[in-house]
């Protein structure tokens, strides 16, 4: 009888070393002055950033999935699955996917938006807004985005917008491991009480 604990016990032990090695292998996509942008400008009109993305995108340029605006709430369709925090006094941001609905790289391409409140600053490198393709950067959806020193003279963000298509609700892989694994221990708890009998 001990022996067949310690293996479901060994058994159960394996299966939460991988669910930890799935949770940790969760990165980060870091966005600065070093990213290329697919585009970017000067002309801090939203009608302006408008007629650039929809030459992008093929759906409507105002049919953005998640919008973030410092000391706001935030907006749109996935509002409820990502969280912006903001940090020195909002000159650098964190994109983090808190669970639902994700924006999915795979149905159409993802851009993200990142606007400053000021129109121009002395440094001929940075620029009023930036447009970042996160497909093409290789983001997956729900991993962390750091965006850090786009305005480093002066600046900072007046909002962030997601451009893309929602994906349905995922499957946990983790669920779907540790059903495989329990079902695997019923299997050969069965066995053994069958071969007992």
């Amino acid at each position: 009888m001990k022996p067949i604990r310690i293996k479901m016990s060994l058994a159960v032990l394996c299966m939460g070393v991988i669910v930890l090695g799935m949770v940790a292998r969760a990165s980060a996509l870091p966005i600065n002055l070093d990213t290329a942008p697919v585009k970017f400008g000067e002309d801090t009109s939203q009608a302006e950033i408008n007629s650039i993305i929809s030459s992008l995108l093929t759906g409507d340029p105002d049919a953005w999935v998640y919008k973030s605006t410092p000391s706001s709430d935030d907006e749109g369709a996935l509002a409820s699955s990502y969280e912006t925090d903001y940090s020195r006094d909002t000159e650098n941001a964190k994109i983090s996917y808190v669970g639902g609905p994700y924006v999915d790289p795979t149905l159409s391409p993802v851009y993200l938006l990142a606007k400053d409140g000021a129109a121009k600053d002395n440094n001929n490198k940075t620029h009023a807004w930036y447009l970042f393709d996160l497909s093409a950067l290789g983001w997956n959806g729900t991993d962390t985005i750091t965006i850090t020193g786009l305005w480093p003279d002066q600046g900072n963000f007046s909002h962030i917008t997601i451009y893309g298509t929602p994906a349905p609700v995922p499957e946990p892989s983790t669920m779907l491991l540790l059903g495989s694994g329990m079902s695997v221990l019923a299997l050969i708890r069965a066995r053994r009480k069958a071969k007992k009998s």
